[in-house]
Protein backbone atom coordinates (compact mmCIF):
# COMPACT_ATOMS: atom_id res chain seq x y z
CA UNK A 1 0.00 0.00 0.00
CA UNK A 2 1.95 3.15 -1.09
CA UNK A 3 1.94 6.11 1.47
CA UNK A 4 -0.69 8.35 1.16
CA UNK A 5 -1.88 11.53 2.65
CA UNK A 6 -4.87 13.42 2.99
CA UNK A 7 -5.75 17.03 2.52
CA UNK A 8 -7.20 19.21 5.46
CA UNK A 9 -9.23 21.03 3.59
CA UNK A 10 -10.53 19.12 0.55
CA UNK A 11 -10.35 15.75 2.16
CA UNK A 12 -8.69 13.96 -1.40
CA UNK A 13 -5.87 11.60 -0.85
CA UNK A 14 -2.58 12.14 -2.42
CA UNK A 15 1.01 10.77 -2.34
CA UNK A 16 2.85 12.27 0.09
CA UNK A 17 4.85 13.72 -2.77
CA UNK A 18 1.85 15.87 -4.03
CA UNK A 19 0.87 19.06 -3.17
CA UNK A 20 -2.58 20.01 -2.52
CA UNK A 21 -3.94 23.05 -4.55
CA UNK A 22 -5.83 24.11 -1.66
CA UNK A 23 -3.24 24.73 1.22
CA UNK A 24 -1.48 22.25 1.22
CA UNK A 25 -2.19 21.30 4.61
CA UNK A 26 -1.67 17.45 4.70
CA UNK A 27 -3.02 14.66 7.33
CA UNK A 28 -1.59 11.53 7.31
CA UNK A 29 -4.00 8.97 9.58
CA UNK A 30 -5.24 11.85 11.80
CA UNK A 31 -1.76 13.39 12.12
CA UNK A 32 -0.50 16.77 10.14
CA UNK A 33 2.49 15.64 8.08
CA UNK A 34 4.85 17.39 9.90
CA UNK A 35 3.95 15.68 13.37
CA UNK A 36 4.06 12.55 11.30
CA UNK A 37 8.19 13.25 10.32
CA UNK A 38 8.94 14.50 14.22
CA UNK A 39 6.98 10.49 14.98
CA UNK A 40 9.48 8.39 12.55
CA UNK A 41 12.42 10.51 13.46
CA UNK A 42 11.70 9.55 17.19
CA UNK A 43 11.43 6.39 16.28
CA UNK A 44 14.40 6.10 14.16
CA UNK A 45 16.44 7.51 17.07
CA UNK A 46 14.63 4.88 19.96
CA UNK A 47 15.40 2.02 17.60
CA UNK A 48 18.91 3.00 16.71
CA UNK A 49 20.09 3.67 20.77
CA UNK A 50 18.31 0.61 21.97
CA UNK A 51 19.62 -1.29 19.23
CA UNK A 52 23.52 0.11 20.30
CA UNK A 53 22.20 -0.53 24.33
CA UNK A 54 21.38 -4.21 23.20
CA UNK A 55 24.07 -5.16 20.97
CA UNK A 56 26.44 -3.41 23.80
CA UNK A 57 25.63 -5.54 26.75
CA UNK A 58 25.67 -8.57 24.65
CA UNK A 59 29.34 -7.86 23.61
CA UNK A 60 29.96 -6.86 27.47
CA UNK A 61 28.79 -10.18 28.45
CA UNK A 62 30.33 -12.29 25.76
CA UNK A 63 33.65 -10.51 26.55
CA UNK A 64 33.38 -12.03 30.21
CA UNK A 65 33.57 -9.16 32.61
CA UNK A 66 32.35 -11.87 34.88
CA UNK A 67 28.56 -9.89 34.38
CA UNK A 68 25.93 -10.78 32.36
CA UNK A 69 24.75 -7.39 31.75
CA UNK A 70 20.46 -8.43 31.53
CA UNK A 71 19.80 -4.96 32.38
CA UNK A 72 21.32 -3.41 29.20
CA UNK A 73 20.37 -6.36 26.95
CA UNK A 74 16.84 -5.54 27.63
CA UNK A 75 16.55 -2.10 27.67
CA UNK A 76 17.83 -1.69 24.64
CA UNK A 77 15.42 -4.48 23.23
CA UNK A 78 12.66 -3.00 24.72
CA UNK A 79 13.58 0.53 23.34
CA UNK A 80 14.35 -0.92 19.82
CA UNK A 81 10.85 -2.74 20.22
CA UNK A 82 9.61 0.48 20.92
CA UNK A 83 10.79 2.84 17.96
CA UNK A 84 9.52 -0.33 15.49
CA UNK A 85 5.60 0.25 15.18
CA UNK A 86 6.03 3.78 14.39
CA UNK A 87 8.66 3.71 11.96
CA UNK A 88 7.97 4.31 8.40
Amino acid sequence: MPFTVQCIECKHYKSKTDYCAIKGNLDYDGFPYDEVLIINKRANKNMLYGALWCVGGIIATAADFGYIFWGAIMFGAIQFFRGLPNRN
